[in-house]
């Protein structure tokens, strides 16, 4: 009995003991771990300010304080990396122009930008999650950039910034210039930062400027005009293009202020003559120069220019201006003799109107230069005013050949009117193709006149005015022609005047004269108009009776002729008589007939 209270009490012992060590380590330990436990969960939860419950400080209290301290400090610098993520991806995302882009470890991309989603053609949607490769080059396989950037993510591998070609959602080509940055992340993966200028532009101007470079240096190379540029202090040659070597050799890094005649100085090849007090450019100086040695002309047009290094030289423009030169002395030659000469000249237009006239025109129409000026020309017209067969002679060459010479009749501006030898010549106009004319004439009155009476001269008596031998003997080849045509007779007669001899000795040559006259007028008047009475030399008269239908009318004509020619004369206060005139017929005549 007493054995088994004592280990009932022992029992008790022991249970109490136990209940007040387990109480003790539920305070001591399970209840702080619990507490720990719960903040633990807190703090994973967000809540950094959780509170410390107030306990003695013993080594688990203290590592709960420092644990809580720890998260808290992870916090804080959580929110300063979410701060600076936000400041990071406002600034990326305002910056325009700027293609911004993050890739992860596998080249997936984590950001796109707005400037991105511009110059590749993807939003941020469609990008986020996609392979760079997939989205910006279009030949992976045989693209070198894929291998670059898969050296620099996972060798470190350095990939300088420059120029790289990748291509826009639509398949086209895009430009551009790119950094790269590899960093990590809080879990040290690498994250690959690319930011891509686009210099589509660039390239645009860099090809234009290229273009532009190229056509000026051709231009200045086939320009046919020197040009050099010299140093205005030293007037070393630094440029010239490739006509001026052609004309004057290599003369770069030569001092010469005039490299086209050294022995002429050029009056702008020193910097005071081309630049202001001030140093800038004073425009352009234009001047000439001949060259004796070549007998070339140049204008020369020298300025001061900022050359390519940014300093001012000066640039001289040589153009070969011999040929203007020569134009210009045959332009006042030609002048001189348009304004000089004695043939009149008028230009016309197309539509036959004159434009100009020079002084001799006015002297030989009356017309002034600006009384003429648009006036209608009385040569050319319009074919429907042709009136004559001249008028669409002249019209049929100026519409052919260009050309038509011949006599006219014109008149003056006082109603009188002239004969004038003209030459008309068709041109064109090298300004706009339209044609004119050039009309040259004189007048020819005087030799007109003087050719008449030469013509007269060979062809009529000068004392009776009858035709001589000459003419005659053409009148009676025609009357025979024109006889043989028309089926009728001509006859012949030679007449000589009785006793002339006598009266031409005993009253003078004077009186001898007026007999002749007399008798010639005698027989004009004793045929018919169509008939022919000449004088054949001396006394001695010859007529033609042309178109006898009836050839026995002869003898009536003869015997009227001879009382016609016997009748007395009366010569101023003498009368003399003459015998009755000897005539000879010839019939038939034939165009065989000499009056001989």
């Amino acid at each position: 009995m007493e054995s088994t209270f004592i280990s009932l009490a022992t029992g008790l012992f022991f249970i109490c003991l136990s209940i007040i060590f387990a109480f003790w380590l539920t305070r001591r330990i399970v209840l702080p771990l619990q507490t720990i436990s719960d903040m633990a969960k807190s703090l994973s939860e967000g809540k950094a300010d959780t509170l410390i419950p107030h306990s003695s400080l013993t080594e688990l209290h203290q590592f709960t304080r420092s644990l809580v301290e720890i998260m808290s400090n992870l916090k804080q610098a959580e929110n300063k990396l979410r701060i600076n993520e936000q400041r990071f991806r406002q600034l990326f995302e305002s910056t325009d122009g700027i293609a911004v882009q993050g890739y992860d470890s596998q080249r997936k991309v984590i950001f796109w930008n707005s400037a991105s989603e511009e110059l590749y053609g993807y939003s941020a949607n469609e990008a986020i999650g996609q392979q760079f490769e997939d989205l910006l080059l279009q030949s992976r396989e045989s693209d070198p950039l894929l291998g670059q950037l898969i050296a620099l993510q996972e060798k470190g591998e350095s990939l300088p910034s420059g120029e790289q070609r990748l291509h826009h959602k639509n398949g086209e080509p895009i430009p551009v210039f790119s950094s790269q940055m590899l960093q990590y992340n809080v879990v040290g993966e690498p994250e690959l930062f690319r930011i891509d200028i686009d210099i589509r532009q660039r390239i645009i101007l860099e090809q234009t400027l290229i273009k532009t470079r190229d056509c000026l240096s051709a231009l200045m190379d086939n320009i046919d005009s020197i040009v050099f540029v010299a140093d205005l202090d030293t007037q070393s040659i630094i440029f010239i293009n490739q006509y001026g070597m052609d004309v004057l050799g290599d003369v770069i890094g030569q001092c010469q202020g005039n490299p086209l005649q050294t022995t002429v100085d050029a009056p702008f090849a020193c910097r005071k003559s081309l630049l202001e007090a001030d140093g800038t450019p004073n425009g352009i100086h234009v001047w000439e120069q001949y060259v004796s040695d070549t007998g070339c002309w140049y204008e020369c047009r020298d300025q001061a220019i900022q050359w390519l290094d940014g300093h001012l030289v000066r640039m001289q423009v040589a153009t070969d201006i011999t040929a203007r030169k020569t134009a210009e002395h045959k332009l006042l030659l030609s002048d001189a003799v348009f304004n000089t000469t004695s043939e009149g000249i008028m230009v016309l237009d197309s539509d036959f109107r004159i434009q100009t006239v020079n002084p001799a025109f006015s002297h030989i129409t009356g017309f002034s230069a600006s009384e003429a000026k648009g006036m209608a020309s009385p040569l050319l017209k319009a074919p429907e005013q042709h009136r004559s067969d001249q008028d669409k002679a002249i019209h049929h060459a100026m519409s052919g050949v260009g050309r038509w010479e011949g006599e006219v009749w014109s008149q003056r501006k006082n109603g009188e009117s002239y004969p004038e030898w003209v030459s008309i010549n068709r041109a064109k106009n090298t300004h706009d193709s339209n044609d004119f004319y050039v009309v040259l004439f004189q007048d020819i009155t005087t030799r007109k006149e003087a050719d008449e009476k030469i013509l007269y001269q060979a062809n009529f008596d000068a004392l009776t005015g009858l035709p001589n031998r000459n003419l005659f003997a053409q009148r009676l080849r025609q009357a025979t022609l024109d006889a043989e045509e028309n089926n009728t007779d001509v006859a012949l007669l030679f007449i000589g005047l009785g006793r002339f001899k006598r009266v031409n000795d005993s009253l003078g040559h004077n009186y001898g004269d007026m007999l002749l006259i007399e008798a010639a007028q005698r027989l004009r008047a004793a045929v018919k108009s169509n008939d022919t009475v000449g004088r054949l030399g001396g006394d001695e008269f010859s007529i033609i009776l042309s178109d006898l239908r009836n050839p026995d009318k002869v003898q009536d004509i003869v015997e009227k002729i001879l009382d016609s020619i016997t009748r007395p004369y009366m010569l101023e206060d003498k009368k003399p008589t003459l015998q009755p005139a000897s005539v000879s017929l010839c019939t038939p005549v034939t165009a065989q007939t000499s009056i001989h």
